[in-house]
């Protein structure tokens, strides 16, 4: 649960609930009075796993975890 915060200017997205690996569980994100700001995207989820953002469900979309940690996840990349 994320309560009362403000991201600001993040990298990819401003929350992110995805499995790194499948041998990890399913995972669920509540964000209760939360604000994204200079964000391209708000909130991204993994098909399988969940987002609310303020009250509202976040559409799970297919996410190539593997190219994320190739490209802009990659440790030292900015």
């Amino acid at each position: 649960v994320i309560v009362d915060s403000r991201i600001s200017q993040a990298l990819v997205a401003g929350i992110m609930c995805y499995n790194k690996k499948s041998e990890y569980s399913k995972s669920s994100i509540e964000a209760l009075n939360v604000h994204i700001e200079d964000t391209t995207l708000g909130a991204a989820s993994q098909i399988g796993n969940t987002i609310t953002l303020n009250g509202i469900k976040v559409k799970p979309t297919n996410m190539d975890i593997k190219e994320l940690y190739r490209t802009v996840m990659k440790p030292g990349m900015k």
